[in-house]
């Protein structure tokens, strides 16, 4: 094979470095091996420094030849070995950049992996640290239509990979439409074309197109009109695309503007909307505050184009109530929700509404404390609800039990991932002695118990592989699944189930760490839409003065009841499962607990006007 053109990677608005390769025989060995050509598209910006080394992690081992390379305006390395990567770290024309280049077995065997060769595809997911990094590093070399191939089948031959690419599918998204190097869409259609692909794999579970822009707007920080070019930017009409689904792209727009201090802009660019109709402004107003459950983020939409000819403030209170209900009904996995509760602030703050205010501020933190938990972050996850924690404590009316509850969850991940079982356990007791305190709607109060005593029973199972007193690991692991399965968290009972599965006493505890490839429950489920990760409250404000439905209150109840007395009680309340509480492809360690299923969400409301049943998402 003579010399090819690989890629070019931009280093500075004026320079790219031009990657050539080609793969060469030694004739006194018989070996082949891949030699690299760095060139700069700017003669007056040389390589200052070049550093090549083999990525952490990676299976195959590389010999890189040279080991010190010679700088100038083109440098040539040569790396010998099976399927692998080299990492290089250049400083061209004054600036660092660095990236990863794939040698020539491994470039063979990522085509084999793409026509289908499952094996290829499992070596060549062995040389990553997360399928989120393959789909990035060979993005640089194939289309989007190969990489959907690629991901399909590597999903096939290492089911695992599922449950990485469920979790990161919108920041695989974001990453594409966003950056300039690794895996990127330049058009609307390949854009379409890469969603359709994640949303088709069965592991992965539902993608679209709507919650991937969203998600996108969510990250633009910079001004006012990057949204927009954003959108256009890839072929979209910009009032055409942001009418779709209900306007609810326009909604995160317009959280965006109110972001950037623009609300006026919001005002005018509301006002050319018809989402009302003809309806009587007040008529639509009041469908708003006494609409359902699911169907006010839809309702409150509906009214602001004719609230942005009433006065300042009346708009504001509209539109910090859209911004809420749109970021309460919102499909959970992306974090389109953040910037919508974000902007509901900022409006609500304009109308002097508190209490949209504090449900904001609360859900804004509550929400990205579940998206961090679901992947696994739990620190960063517990900053953040011992931060709604706070907001809380600041706010009458928000439920102060729930921080108690989200931290715990969290705190005994933390402590268990250390081997600190037994803390872990005190943790979660003391939660539960804690939250039984507060007035919590009977249904809730049962899923809580149920949980947490699972957690317990799980962590319990963990100690007990160490020593022949108490239950046995697998009594323990029976109990602990029999209270997943009453409150219908599929996910963790899976789990369990597992654990039980490959309970062998003389070699569990050396065992416990593996990962394991999903079961066939969590197939099943692959193609159910994750519900939302998100924090149960009592109704926001929908009017200036009140709410539309008054809070549960969250004080500790007067007489406080027996909490052992309330566990018997509420472990006997058994009651249907709810799948749409059950996230059953959080990624989770196979070897944790109480990490796989949604904790609270904002469906679990004490609302009278709740209807019984849910879509699957707003979108």
């Amino acid at each position: 094979m003579g010399k090819q053109h690989l890629l070019t990677i931009p280093a500075t608005d004026e320079t790219s470095i031009r990657v050539h390769v080609e793969s060469k025989h030694r004739p006194h060995s018989g070996s082949t091996y891949t030699q690299f050509e760095l060139v700069t598209t700017n003669p007056d910006a040389e390589f200052s420094s070049l550093a090549v080394s083999q990525p952490p992690h990676q299976e195959a081992t590389l010999s890189i030849d040279p080991p010190r390379i010679p700088t100038g305006e083109s440098v040539r390395f040569g790396v010998t070995g099976g399927c692998g990567l080299v990492r290089v770290a250049a400083t061209c024309g004054g600036a660092q950049r660095t990236f990863t280049l794939p040698t020539a077995a491994f470039r063979d065997t990522c085509e084999k992996a793409i026509s289908g060769d499952r094996s290829a595809a499992s070596k060549v997911a062995d040389q990553f640290t997360s399928p989120i990094q393959m789909a990035n590093i060979c993005g640089q070399l194939h289309t989007v239509s190969e990489i959907g191939q690629l991901l399909r089948n590597t999903v096939a031959a290492k089911p695992e990979t599922g449950r990485a690419l469920h979790t990161h599918r919108y920041d695989l998204i974001r990453g594409a439409l966003t950056t300039d190097t690794g895996l990127t869409v330049e058009t609307n259609g390949e854009l379409e074309e890469l969603v359709e692909t994640l949303d088709s794999i069965r592991r992965i579970g539902s993608v679209k197109l709507i919650p991937a822009l969203g998600d996108a707007i969510a990250r633009c920080q910079r001004s006012p009109e990057q949204p927009k070019s954003l959108l256009e930017g890839l072929g979209y009409e910009f009032e055409t695309i942001t009418q779709q689904h209900r306007g609810i792209l326009f909604v995160c727009h317009l959280a965006h503007l109110v972001r950037t201090g623009d609300i006026e802009r919001a005002k005018s660019c509301v006002k050319t909307q018809d989402w009302g109709g003809t309806a009587d402004y007040d008529q639509l107003k009041s469908d708003a505050e006494q609409a359902d459950f699911a169907a006010r983020g839809r309702k409150w939409r509906a009214v602001l184009p004719k609230s942005a000819h009433r006065n300042q403030a009346e708009f504001s209170h509209v539109l910090a109530n859209a911004l809420h209900w749109t970021g309460v009904n919102v499909e959970s996995h992306s974090r389109v929700s953040e910037p919508l509760f974000d902007g509901a602030v900022h409006a609500a703050v304009d109308a002097g509404n508190r209490h949209i205010e504090g449900w904001a501020r609360y859900e804004r933190l509550t929400a990205k404390g579940h998206r961090l938990r679901a992947q696994n972050n739990y620190r960063p996850a517990e900053r953040l609800f011992r931060r709604s924690e706070r907001i809380a404590s600041n706010y009458g009316f928000l439920p102060q039990w729930e921080p108690i509850y989200n931290t715990a969850n969290v705190r005994a991940s933390i402590l268990r991932s250390t081997d600190d079982y037994d803390a872990a356990i005190e943790t979660l007791e003391s939660a539960l002695d804690d939250v039984v305190e507060y007035t919590i709607p009977k249904e809730k109060l049962n899923e809580i118990v149920h949980h947490l005593k699972a957690q317990e029973l799980e962590t319990r199972s963990q100690i007990a592989t160490f020593g022949d007193e108490g239950p046995t690991p697998e009594t323990l692991l029976e109990e602990a699944e029999t209270h997943y399965q009453a409150i219908g968290f599929e996910r963790s009972a899976s789990r369990v189930q597992h654990k039980r599965g490959r309970l062998d006493p003389p070699t569990q505890h050396q065992e416990m760490g593996e990962t394991a490839s999903p079961t066939d429950t969590e197939a099943a489920d692959a193609n159910t839409e994750p519900a939302q990760s998100q924090p149960t409250q009592s109704d926001p404000a929908s009017s200036s003065e009140s709410p539309a439905t008054e809070s549960t209150p969250s004080e500790p109840i007067p007489d406080a009841t027996d909490a052992e007395r309330i566990r018997a009680e509420t472990q006997r309340d058994q009651f249907e499962p709810n799948p749409e509480l059950d996230d059953s492809l959080s990624p989770t360690d196979p070897s944790q607990s109480g990490t796989g299923d949604i904790m609270t969400s904002p469906r679990d409301r004490d609302n009278p006007r709740r209807p019984s049943g849910y879509p699957d998402d707003e979108w």
